[in-house]
């Protein structure tokens, strides 16, 4: 569990053994966080609490920050900290455990239902994460965590195998089911003018290779991916008001197939693969609507309105968080909104920035503090962040500002810092970083020589930033830098047609 403002809904004894039993919920709420860094000097070993003792009882639970932007004696922390220290892994997020799973498929790790060492046992609801100290023959696992007593203490389970939601395969110590997590192979989804989409990778003992994965007869607008199980995911929205998913791989051959028709131009889409393997499509179009396109798991294909906002919406993503859908869009006429349902909320559409200029782009995240941050690029070439949320009231600030629109954002959360990567009209890409002891800086990281329509990124667990963008002459490229590496840019592909949209992953 994570979260120090009330993320404790985990009910554990329904899956543990019965030795284990049910504690008192005993919950202390503290007023400051501090954050404190440790180094690993000695190998964590299994089946002993080996957890920090600047984090561990009888420090207060929750008052400070670890390594990963966890809370203390939460089981997200602790199951960080056996990541780093005894298989050499450095997580590349923080986030409820609800949403680790989730937040892993999405940058391209295994998430299934077979255990291995060193993997991470998730469970979506209750909600909880815990490391696998082993897989045993009875079908059951092994597994280490804190605070399945809700009282922020170590703790050893044998659990059956199916208990779990999933195992999340970062970096395991044995084969199991998701091998080595990463192996280091990089893609690009892109769409372009002429309708095609084409996935271009490299990494991993591959070559650079550029494939067409579909041709979808008119403009392609706007692309998110994901992957689950083995399967990759790429959803496409044309000018033409459709709405597709291309998949492959898991044993499925290359297929698209058509999931929506709007009925107006699609000017953005954001997707999510929720615990329960429901698909979801979110999609903005020119006549102001703001659409849900869902299936899987029992749901049969259904598509509906959430949104209408007299105005088009340019730019839209989205988080799904404790059962909670959120849906962030920006407009032409310059207004951000946010609409959410689920989790026991009614559909709720409210206004929350105008920026005076029309909104390009639009990015989001919810940090492990609940803290929602909306982040907005708009054609007066202005990058806003909104945040608001535990304790923080409504509030919008302007980031940067540029000499040319801005026409696509990407940003990252790592170790307390916020990213956001703007490509702008007159070909420039810039990074604008805060927090984490770094005041408010902007630079350019790159100059294309041609409008930047798009752009996408990652983190990875080594620190280098990667930076992805598609221009108005064809081109694909990567920026990257860190860990040792000088700022580099380079073209990957050449798409001859206007690329409009591209998102990446690595798996």
């Amino acid at each position: 569990m994570n979260n120090a403002q009330g993320d404790r809904s985990r009910d554990v004894g329904s899956r543990v053994t019965a030795a284990i039993g049910r504690l008192a919920l005993v919950l202390a709420l503290l007023g400051t966080t501090a954050i404190i860094t440790v180094s690993a000097a000695a190998t964590a070993a299994a089946g002993t609490d080996t957890y920090p003792a600047q984090w561990a009882p009888p420090t207060p639970m929750d008052s400070v920050l670890d390594n990963w932007g966890e809370y203390n004696r939460e089981c997200t922390s602790y199951a960080a900290w056996m990541l780093h220290s005894v298989n050499g892994f450095e997580m590349p997020f923080h986030d409820n455990a609800s949403a680790w799973g989730p937040d892993a498929s999405a940058r391209g790790y295994a998430v299934n239902m077979t255990p291995a060492l060193g993997a991470i046992y998730w469970t979506s609801s209750p909600q909880h994460v815990a490391w696998v100290e082993s897989v045993n023959s009875d079908s059951t696992v092994t597994i280490e965590d804190y605070n399945s007593d809700y009282t922020g203490h170590w703790g050893e389970h044998t659990v059956p195998v199916s208990s779990a939601s999933g195992y999340i395969h970062f970096k395991d110590l044995s084969s199991g089911g998701g091998g080595t997590g990463l192996q280091g192979i990089q893609h690009i989804f892109a769409g372009a003018a002429d309708g095609t989409v084409h996935e271009t990778y490299w990494g991993g003992g591959n070559a650079l290779t550029t494939w067409q994965i579909a041709s979808l007869g008119s403009p392609v607008t706007a692309v998110s991916a994901r992957t689950s199980n083995g399967v990759f995911h790429v959803y496409s929205g044309t000018q033409a008001g459709t709405v597709y998913e291309t998949y492959w791989g898991g044993g499925n051959a290359l297929t698209t197939w058509q999931v929506a028709s709007i009925g107006s131009p699609v000017t953005s889409i954001s997707t999510q693969i929720t615990p329960d393997g429901v698909q979801h499509v979110y999609t903005g179009a020119s006549n102001g609507t703001v659409h849900e396109t869902y299936w899987g798991s029992g749901n049969s294909l259904t598509t509906w309105q959430i949104a209408s906002f007299g105005s088009s919406v340019n730019a839209l993503s989205t988080q799904v968080d404790n059962g909670v859908q959120h849906v962030y869009s920006g407009t032409q006429a310059g207004t951000v909104h946010e609409s959410y349902w689920g989790g026991g909320n009614a559909l709720t559409t409210w206004q929350i920035a105008s920026l005076g200029s029309a909104v390009t782009s639009v990015d989001s995240r919810i940090t492990p503090d609940t803290v929602q941050h909306v982040y907005s690029g708009s054609q007066g070439g202005s990058v806003y962040e909104t945040y608001w949320g535990n304790g923080n009231s409504l509030t919008t600030w302007q980031a940067a500002h540029f000499s040319s629109p801005v026409k696509g954002i990407s940003t990252q959360i790592s170790t307390g810092v916020q990213h956001i990567y703007a490509g702008n009209a007159d070909g420039t890409v810039h990074e604008t970083y805060w927090g984490g002891g770094n005041s408010l800086t902007t630079w350019q990281i790159a100059s294309l020589g041609s409008a930047v329509n798009s752009v996408s990124s990652q983190i990875t667990s080594d620190s280098v930033q990667h930076v992805y963008t598609g221009t108005a002459d064809d081109l694909l490229h990567e920026t990257y830098w860190g860990n040792g590496n000088a700022l580099t840019t380079w073209q990957p592909a050449d798409l001859g047609s206007p690329v409009d949209a591209v998102q990446s992953l690595i798996t």
